[in-house]
């Protein structure tokens, strides 16, 4: 596990907090996934909609992969503090359930027992150490906790502004996540699921492997989502334009690496044209 540096935070959809956002460290360790952890956890199908895609398993009570540690009262070094630890190595989660200091736990400096930061963590695709030291916080981790256990805890990788897309590790409570969110969420899915289908029935991206081109990226957007794009024209000047398409998708191409071409916005009709060797892919 890798120690967060930054955006680690209450998250709150309403007056009542509803998770922790356990932040980023600027580390590989932080853009690969939770794999392991949602594994381990039984949350992450893809059959499921809503944010119950997210949600894991109630735990087993008693499981070596999962310790919550209390310290009651505060020493002349070491604060108050609760800490869940989660992780797919029973004997990492054993020795920081054990531990006050040391590499195994995100580091903090408390002096007269006082910790600085209200929360403390790390993370990696495996696990999880999220550490507390304000009552509030302690107070959310406590809940976590029981959410695990009773199959309430949502997994998530998003930030403090929205818990479920973009960049850390997020702890949640289903049963405090507001109607209204869960909506918002399922309806993002669906979208997104009809983009994928709509950007399939177009067939460029098979048109596109079998002509050799292979981009290292063709994703999709909605055309009425995109009303003009830059472009480099040959001489170096950017210009504006307007995507002309009959399709109701567009694509941002990153060209593979042999092959010739600018990345951007573009539609179906400018793809087929870089397929016959034209068109403002090659030519801006």
């Amino acid at each position: 596990m890798r120690q967060s540096h930054t955006g680690m935070s209450l998250l709150h959809d309403g007056p009542q907090p509803i998770g922790i956002a356990l932040g980023v460290g600027r580390c590989a360790e932080h853009e690969q996934g939770i794999d392991g952890l949602a594994h381990l956890l039984d949350s992450h199908h893809p059959d499921v909609w809503g944010l119950a895609r997210f949600q894991a398993a109630p735990a087993q009570p008693g499981s070596p992969h999962i310790a919550l540690f209390e310290r009651t009262r505060h020493t002349k070094t070491l604060p108050a503090e609760t800490r869940l630890t989660v992780h797919t190595n029973p004997d990492a989660v054993a020795e920081i359930a054990r531990a006050n200091k040391g590499f195994s736990l995100p580091v903090i400096w408390a002096p007269g027992g006082k910790a600085p930061n209200p929360l403390a963590a790390a993370w990696d695709m495996r696990g999880f150490c999220l550490r507390a030291f304000g009552e509030n916080e302690r107070a959310m981790v406590r809940a976590l906790h029981h959410g695990l256990m009773e199959g309430q805890l949502l997994l998530t990788i998003g930030g403090s502004a929205n818990p479920f897309s973009g960049a850390c590790l997020c702890l949640t409570l289903a049963d405090r996540v507001s109607q209204a969110t869960h909506d918002q969420v399922l309806a993002q899915q669906r979208d997104h699921a009809a983009l994928l289908e709509a950007a399939a029935a177009t067939g460029i991206g098979a048109r596109l492997d079998a002509a050799g081109l292979r981009p290292r990226a063709l994703t999709p957007r909605w055309t009425k989502n995109l009303h003009s794009v830059g472009r480099k024209a040959p001489d170096g000047t950017r210009t504006t334009h307007v995507l002309a398409t009959t399709h109701p998708v567009v694509f941002f191409l990153t060209p593979g690496w042999h092959t010739t071409g600018q990345s951007g916005w573009y539609s179906v009709e400018d793809l087929d044209s870089w397929i016959a060797g034209t068109g403002p892919v090659l030519h801006g």
